[in-house]
């Protein structure tokens, strides 16, 4: 059923054998929305069109409802349209209520339609449907090509001279199948994680443009310790465990190689969901290839296009970037499988552990590069940590435990003894300190017992400023300039190991600073 921004598999538009419409749920839409919004312009279509007329069972009645009040000589209410339908909490299918439907039909409406045209366009196309003739066409589309067809003044109009928008500028283009692969321990359905994040989140990413919108990910791999990387981004990112955010996350993997089953299931459920948030649907993410595919075979081209092909179905009904995650053969620099995996794709991008440097304590630097981008910028980089967090204990008392992505800053490198702090760097260690001396606590669960003394960011915050800004300096100006400042040596300084952040609590962790005495 479409109505509007909602669409259920089982009543989509119908078409004759040439092509022409057989129903048009959008203009029926737009004569019951305008009649809604101008019940007194029922008299310009009453001897035109029938209830009958329209294909939709819930508009049919929504019209009676309509004609029915104008023959009694007034004016139909919401509430009595409601109750024709079943009660405005009733479903019409797939979580769409009456009350929302009806909604809808008022918010879309356009008034500047000629409604007499249009009940003659719906009065036509019930007759071709009956008759099976097709002499008219569409009123508001002449002609829809099956294939994507362009006239000339259509192709790259002005601000999309490329044809394409993007989900993130210049790296993963909408309505495209995107192929993230990498090792095992590369750190790519994190990353891919954090970038969904950012997404649904509407932030910028890498430094990149998004675009915010709902994101489905199915983690048909690892999908039951899901719920330990969403407990670290959260911790990580200061988000309630109650935040807002459009994320649909599916834990029990899809077949793609058996049959169509579950694809079309998923389509689906897909196509459900999405009617549950207000938000468009922009990503689809499936993670990992093998675990989608089970029994097939990477190295036959056969088994791959099949399964790519349930893939194409997949992007062809959403207008949303897909991005499939994939392993790669341990030492090899191209995804596992057949070479079809790297052609067919419009973008891919590879993610490694960099084996040339460390963080300055000896850590993994993670890499991601952009090996294939068709019309954006292959070649384009980006590198990160993945710290350790605590996110609870389990029945036992032992630590449970995720990671979450932190950039990390290419001017970084692997320092020889203590760590080699800017001057902000050291001010905030030293405010650190002062404020564990003064404000310090226990570690409360789930922090590690073995912290000697945790201490409130708040208290850093006031100590380190109380070293930087002068009181009579422009106060506003200055605490902008000192949030910067402190966040900035933070973050480095958290990147390096010598800090450990649970928000709200900072600690030490004891590793030497040049700089800071014994």
């Amino acid at each position: 059923m479409q109505h509007g921004n909602f669409e259920a598999e089982d009543n989509r538009d119908l078409y004759d054998a040439g092509g022409q419409l057989l129903s048009d749920r959008h203009a029926e839409e737009q004569l019951l929305g305008a009649l809604l919004l101008k019940p007194q312009a029922v008299d310009k279509v009453v001897e035109i069109v029938r209830p009958a007329d329209l294909i939709d069972p819930f508009n049919r009645q929504i019209l009676e409802c309509l004609f029915s009040a104008h023959g009694n000589g007034g004016e139909v209410s919401i509430d009595a349209i409601n109750a024709k339908l079943g009660g405005k909490d009733a479903l019409i299918g797939d979580g769409l209520t009456v009350g929302r439907y009806v909604a809808h039909l008022i918010a879309d409406a356009d008034t500047s339609n000629d409604l007499s045209d249009v009940a003659d366009h719906l009065q036509q196309i019930s007759e071709r449907r009956k008759t099976g003739e097709a002499y008219d066409i569409d009123w508001r589309q002449p002609f829809v090509s099956r294939f994507g067809g362009l006239r000339w003044e259509e192709i790259a109009t002005l601000g999309r001279a490329s044809g394409y928008t993007w989900l993130i500028e210049d790296i993963f283009p909408m309505g495209e199948i995107s192929l993230i692969f990498g090792d095992s321990g590369s750190g790519k359905s994190f990353g891919t994680f954090d970038m969904a994040m950012a997404v649904a989140r509407g932030l910028k990413w890498n430094g990149k443009n998004t675009e915010p919108g709902l994101v489905i990910y199915v983690a048909a791999e690892a999908g039951k310790g899901f719920g330990k990387r969403k407990l670290a981004y959260s911790i990580e990112h200061n988000l309630p465990q109650d935040a807002d955010i459009p994320f649909y996350l599916c834990t029990k993997r899809p077949d793609f190689f058996a049959s169509d089953a579950d694809v079309l299931a998923l389509i689906e459920e897909i196509i459900t969901v999405s009617k549950t948030y207000s938000q468009k649907l922009v990503l689809i993410v499936l993670d990992t290839l093998s675990a989608l595919a089970p029994g097939m075979n990477e190295n036959a081209s056969q088994d791959v296009s099949m399964v790519r092909k349930r893939l194409v179905v997949l992007q062809e009904k959403f207008d949303a970037a897909i991005c499939l995650v994939h392993h790669k053969p341990k030492g090899g620099a191209t995804p596992r499988g057949h070479s079809s995996l790297t052609a067919d794709f419009e973008t891919t991008v590879e993610f490694e552990i960099v084996t040339d440097k460390r963080t300055p304590t000896g850590g993994n630097i993670h890499r991601a590069t952009v090996r294939k981008q068709r019309e954006g910028k292959a070649g384009l980089r980006w590198e990160f940590t993945l710290p350790v967090v605590t996110v609870g204990r389990n029945k036992w008392g032992n630590e449970e435990t995720s990671c979450v992505v932190i950039p990390f800053e290419t001017s970084q490198s692997t320092a020889r003894g203590g760590y080699n702090g800017s001057a902000n760097e050291l001010l905030l260690m030293h405010a650190l300190y002062d404020a564990l001396g003064d404000y310090g606590v226990a570690p409360p669960f789930p922090l590690p017992a073995a912290i000697s003394k945790v201490v409130d960011v708040a208290h850093i915050r006031t100590a380190m400023r109380a070293k930087v800004v002068d009181s009579d300096t422009d106060e506003e100006a200055a605490d902008n300039r000192f949030r910067g400042a402190f966040k900035r040596a933070g973050d480095k300084l958290r990147d390096a190991g010598i800090i450990g952040i649970q928000k709200p609590f900072w600690w030490a962790t004891g590793k030497p600073v040049n700089g800071m005495g014994g």
